[in-house]
């Protein structure tokens, strides 16, 4: 996707950005307040898992705080709830199989709905971390 978005005049950005802003429905601009007690329940899934199930901790492949580790293990944090949970939902479903392994279909067949409500409430809880500027960018933005 970097690549295509690198690709883009100003222009094709700004077409882009009005078009995609036009599919926004109100609702999809107020986000689902969070349960406390789900993203309680979602950070001990986050962290530890449940060995007893065969479930690793999210954590353990997408790094401390859900911040990410390579191309391969996506960031999570401050992913917004809806998003994360329809995600998990598209592995059980097999409607995502873009993962090397199998691991998160693997993974998300152990889960049940309300624990996908809770690891994605858990992680839309974080703040998202802005990125340091690029190292290739030579300092310009």
């Amino acid at each position: 996707m970097g690549s295509i978005a690198q690709s883009l005049t100003e222009e094709e950005m700004v077409a882009v950005a009005k078009y995609y802003a036009e599919k926004l429905t109100p609702k999809a601009n107020e986000p689902t307040p969070l349960d406390p007690a789900a993203v309680s329940a979602g950070e001990k899934l986050a962290m530890r898992g449940d060995w007893s199930r065969g479930l690793p901790g999210c954590s353990q492949c997408h790094g401390p705080g859900g911040a990410g580790v390579g191309a391969t293990f996506p960031k999570l944090s401050g992913q917004s709830m809806e998003y994360t949970a329809g995600q998990l939902r598209a592995w059980q479903d097999k409607q995502r199989t873009n993962d090397p392994l199998g691991l998160m279909a693997g993974v998300a067949s152990k889960l049940d709905d309300a624990e996908i409500q809770a690891v994605a409430s858990y992680y839309a809880s974080l703040p998202v971390e802005q990125a340091p500027p690029s190292q290739s960018s030579g300092g310009k933005q």
